[in-house]
């Protein structure tokens, strides 16, 4: 007897076919595929965490370089007043 694969016979319209699978094989070449499905979804998933955590960190970086830049801004507009105030 030929191996077969699992989740292919389970593609099969079983209820027409010639071969000798049972429906324990079949049932266990769906549960298979539903897993692959699982996966593939699941790879997904991470890609989108993936993304959303580099947005975030974006985010924060951008935030950071604002404040930043706003202190730096401040200070400078003191110093600018400092030498008016000095005339």
């Amino acid at each position: 007897m030929a191996k077969k694969d699992l989740r292919e016979e389970s593609r099969r319209s079983w209820v027409n076919s010639e071969g000798d699978m049972t429906v324990e094989q079949i049932n266990l070449g769906c549960q298979l595929r539903i897993a692959d499905a699982t996966e593939a979804m699941a790879k997904n998933y991470v890609k989108l965490q993936d993304a959303v955590d580099w947005y975030k960190k974006q985010y924060r970086k951008a935030s950071e370089d604002r404040e930043r830049e706003r202190r730096s801004n401040q200070a400078l507009r003191a110093v600018i007043t400092k030498m008016k105030n000095k005339k």
